[in-house]
């Protein structure tokens, strides 16, 4: 095995393996003897960890950006609060100095089948998925088919609210929602593709938001539910509203039903309960079990939180 640390995306499409960006998946897949190819590090190609914004206040952020650096980005903070909050309380620290964001939008599934050898896995090429033969309760409320695992990404379902853009190596753009598809196996990506940034429409001025996750201790755990809100405001009134959740299905999802119960409203603790009500229309299959029960909940807090109302 051999790593090649490629000056620019086109010398780094000149050699077969896997792109690694901050290794933080990689190294750990290799740990378990589930990789063998050589590795293609990334980390040399300049611009690719660069920030910056055009003069209507777009915003382009650098595949190689360390979450740690997106956290805490003065730009980011101003502008795009809900990515900077997000972005610091995923994993652990340690886990964030050397995760990049595009690692962590390309992440492989955590599903523990997945991460063991001799396990059969959809994601391995395998034609069954060992989750749903095991008996076990799955780990998700809405069954969309093939994987029945929780998608890893929280960067994936922030930016779902953002109607984010991934720019590849050779300037074309992919709309984040198209990236994650139920029926996607992981992620159906050539070869010859190269994540180069994440694009991001201008921000709003008036704008409330949080970020939330429901986990099962205080740190350095992977969330049963997570959430992210976007309140668009004029005034008291809710223009428009983006929400995302994750853990519940095998790709992060928008809650449309939700948006809609909000826009127009006026911004109180009775429209946000009915909101988070909302939740469960779905048209995908519902599984009655613990996290189906938790959903509103959770987007209810997250709601509350981004409409500033979460001390009453």
């Amino acid at each position: 095995m051999q790593t090649y640390f490629p000056a620019s995306p086109e010398e780094a499409l000149t050699f077969t393996g896997e792109y690694r960006a901050g290794g933080t998946d990689v190294q750990a897949r290799q740990n378990k003897g589930l990789r063998s190819e050589d590795i293609i590090d990334l980390s040399k190609i300049e611009g690719y960890a660069d920030i910056s914004f055009d003069s209507e206040g777009n915003c382009r952020i650098g595949s190689l950006r360390r979450l740690s650096y997106l956290a805490e980005d003065s730009g980011l903070l101003r502008h795009f609060p809900l990515l900077a909050e997000a972005s610091g309380k995923l994993a652990t620290p340690q886990i964030r100095n050397m995760a990049t964001l595009g690692g962590a939008l390309l992440q492989l599934t955590r599903c523990p089948y997945f991460r063991q050898i001799g396990f059969d896995c959809l994601k391995k090429g395998d034609a069954s998925c060992s989750f749903r033969e095991s008996g076990l309760e799955l780990p998700i409320c809405l069954d969309m088919g093939s994987c029945a695992y929780p998608h890893p990404s929280t960067l994936g379902m922030v930016l779902l609210t953002f109607d984010a853009s991934l720019e590849w190596q050779d300037g074309s753009l992919l709309p984040i929602a198209e990236l994650y598809r139920p029926e996607s196996i992981e992620y159906g990506l050539s070869p010859q593709k190269i994540l180069a940034a994440v694009r991001l429409n201008a921000a709003s001025s008036a704008e409330q938001s949080s970020y939330f996750r429901l986990i099962n201790r205080a740190e350095s755990e992977w969330p049963e539910i997570e959430c992210a809100v976007r309140l668009l405001m004029d005034g008291t009134t809710i223009r428009e509203a983006r929400i995302a959740v994750g853990g519940i299905a095998n790709i992060p999802l928008r809650l449309p039903a939700s948006e809609k119960v909000l826009q127009g409203q006026e911004l109180t603790i009775t429209v946000l309960e009915k909101a988070a009500a909302a939740a469960q229309e779905t048209q995908y299959t519902v599984l009655d079990n613990y996290k189906w029960k938790l959903l509103p909940g959770t987007v209810l807090e997250t709601l509350l939180r981004a409409g500033g109302l979460d001390s009453f």
